[in-house]
């Protein structure tokens, strides 16, 4: 690993090296496709790390917004859970009402809600060993405690694309009607632990996005699309989750 980080390295310096470059478009995640872009990679199968082992994370130096760790589908009790709990608890959207919605952030130290009547929460069942999501109406009578994620499945993944991560810290700038980039600085880490992970859930400091909409314009327009479901980490808190190296 260690000829995979000096690769990647130098990769990057080569980058920084440029300077202010151009970039087609500035919205949440181009920065991290760009870099991947200037590094050459095309590396569409989303469930390994980016390059070698190593996956990449590039966050601009001013923003506030958590940073994806994965998504990962629920593990049952069936299969489709989220797509039931849209269905099921979604809102029908303004423009196409036969469609329903769902956008939701999940904490496991506090409620979010969701309408008028609803909450949920995420729920750790240290005996089953699973991460649950719960459904509550507003008075705080429970709905229901299906839909799950199994430790072993969370730590299965942490393990085989996160164990080794190169955060990228990047600026922009818009000048001329044009959006610039510059990678600035990198730096190189370890996972601690699935333990850590663990425990930043329950701090709140980890949590699940939830994102399932309708296509509003082109030729998908009125077509359900879903993001993923996906583990988001604190930016202020990801070195709580890794060692520097």
């Amino acid at each position: 690993m260690e000829e995979n980080i000096l690769i990647l390295k130098e990769k990057f310096e080569e980058i920084k090296r440029k300077g202010w470059i151009k970039i087609p478009r500035c919205g949440y995640g181009e920065a991290g496709l760009f870099f991947e872009k200037q590094m050459g990679l095309n590396n569409n199968d989303f469930s390994v790390a980016d390059f070698n082992g190593i996956e990449i994370k590039v966050k601009n130096r001013n923003s506030k917004y958590p940073i994806t760790l994965f998504s990962n589908t629920c593990d049952g009790p069936d299969f489709y859970e989220i797509k039931r709990i849209v269905q099921k608890y979604g809102m029908r959207d303004l423009n196409y009402k036969n469609a329903k919605v769902l956008f939701i952030t999940l904490s496991c130290n506090k409620f979010s809600n969701w309408g008028r009547y609803l909450k949920m929460k995420l729920h750790i069942d240290e005996k089953r060993q699973r991460l649950y999501i719960l459904i509550t109406h507003a008075n705080g009578k429970i709905i229901e405690k299906r839909a799950f994620w199994d430790f072993s499945t969370l730590k299965e993944t942490l393990n085989r694309k996160l164990e080794f991560l190169c955060y990228v810290t990047s600026d922009s700038i818009f000048s001329h009607g044009m959006h610039f980039i510059k990678y600035s600085d990198c730096c190189f880490s370890k996972l601690k632990s699935f333990d850590k992970f663990i425990y930043l859930l329950k701090k709140g400091e980890i949590v699940v996005n939830i994102k399932c909409g309708i296509y509003k314009h082109g030729p998908k327009a009125g077509k359900p699309y879903d993001h993923g479901t996906a583990f988001q980490i604190n930016k202020m808190s990801l070195f709580e989750l890794y060692d520097l190296l």
